[in-house]
This record gives C-alpha cells, sequence and structure tokens, in this order.
C-alpha cells in the first residue's frame, strides 16, 4: 500500500520518530508530548490498516496484497503499546474494521 510505504520512509528517515516508535510499541513509559506524538502515529498507522481492509473489501486490493497487508497490520498490533492505544482510540474508526481488528487480536 502506497500510503504506508510513504509513513514508513518518513520513520525510517527520522531517527526520532524511530525510536518513539520502537519504544512505545514496546509499551515502554513515555514523556507527555512523546505520548501525544506516539498517539498520532498510531492513528495515522491504523488510518491506513483500515485503507487497506476498505481497498480489500471494495476489491482494490488482490489477495496476494492483502495477504502481505494482514501480516504488517498483526505485526504492529501485537505490540503491548498499540494494544492500550487501540483501547483508547477504536471507537475512531468504522464499525467494519474495529469488528475485523478487533477479531484479529483475538486470534
Amino acid at each position: 500500500d502506497k500510503q504506508h510505504t510513504t509513513f514508513t520512509d518518513l520513520i525510517l528517515k527520522d531517527p526520532q520518530l524511530f525510536k518513539l516508535q520502537v519504544e512505545g510499541l514496546a509499551g515502554q513509559e513515555l514523556s507527555e508530548i512523546e505520548s501525544a506524538r506516539f498517539a498520532l502515529l498510531m492513528q495515522r498507522c491504523t488510518w491506513n490498516f483500515s485503507s487497506m481492509h476498505y481497498q480489500y473489501k471494495t476489491q482494490e486490493l488482490s489477495d496476494e496484497d492483502w495477504y502481505e497487508s494482514k501480516r504488517l497490520i498483526k505485526w504492529i498490533t501485537a505490540s503491548v503499546g498499540f494494544r492500550a492505544w487501540w483501547e483508547q482510540n477504536q471507537i475512531n474508526f468504522s464499525k467494519d474494521f474495529r469488528n475485523y481488528l478487533n477479531q484479529s487480536l483475538s486470534e
């Protein structure tokens, strides 16, 4: 997914942002500013995941691309930091995507 590639490139080019993602996903304690920045990072990342899911449901994303997207989604969402963020923010996403991701998280 081009959106997520752009997002990943942004993180890779910024060592502080990369460090924030690693620490946030690991559930490490973050400062107030870091927590707010991590929350926005997860919001953006999850919008990309939601977009991938929508594209798959509307057949704009091939089965092969969806397989790769699901692997990426599982990798990020398995983290303790993402799960804590998701508990507080899932209401910001469509019911269909919430159902998909919550089922995926329970597997």
